[in-house]
């Protein structure tokens, strides 16, 4: 089906394979830029085909809690992290998915893929000593996590309620909202 994989450095995602045309969708669609940065700590989760297609990504950058978002300031207030990672975009190629699967209904690759970023996430997390994600992501790619994801967010600032109509987030990578999580996706296999 789809196959995840952490990319931990910049470097190791300047050297894949169609990075130029993600990057240029990730952009067009969501603004923002996923260009490797020489002096920030950055990670990825890419997602691909059998046939090696990019259909998806995850972006990660490392933070200065000071460079962070007022907004998102307001919410992580009691986290004592002075490093925040933060996932600014999320990114699936829908119509590159149906061509590469064939018929598998929309819903089933949403869920995959939302899914199985999720454990990307927290395995990012384990790896990296980190007890959550900061989420800034567009109010449409947000419903998506939460509703066909099932992400659990703790805590969260509506687009309504934000200075750039971006949601803002913390996402468990482990705890009792994470294990609640397993548990309901448990009971849904």
């Amino acid at each position: 089906m789809l196959k995840f994989t952490i990319l931990d450095s910049s470097q190791q995602f300047s050297k894949t394979k169609f990075i130029e045309s993600i990057r240029e969708r990730v952009m067009f669609s969501q603004g923002v830029n996923i260009a490797p940065l020489s002096k920030r700590e950055q990670a990825y989760v890419m997602v691909e085909t059998k046939n090696k297609n990019i259909v998806g990504i995850a972006y990660l950058v490392k933070k200065f809690r000071r460079e962070v978002s007022e907004d998102l300031k307001d919410i992580l207030g009691a986290y004592p992290d002075k490093d925040i990672w933060e996932c600014p975009a999320l990114y699936l190629d829908v119509s590159m998915c149906s061509l590469a699967l064939g018929v598998i209904p929309l819903g089933g690759i949403l869920a995959t893929f939302y899914q199985d970023i999720y454990d990307k996430f927290v395995a990012f997390g384990a790896q990296r000593h980190i007890s959550f994600i900061a989420i800034k992501l567009l109010p449409e790619i947000y419903e998506l996590t939460k509703t066909i994801g099932g992400w659990p967010y703790v805590a969260g600032l509506s687009p309504q309620h934000s200075s750039d109509g971006l949601f803002h987030g913390i996402l468990p990578l482990s705890g009792s909202r994470y294990e609640a999580y397993c548990s309901a996706r448990e009971e849904i296999d």
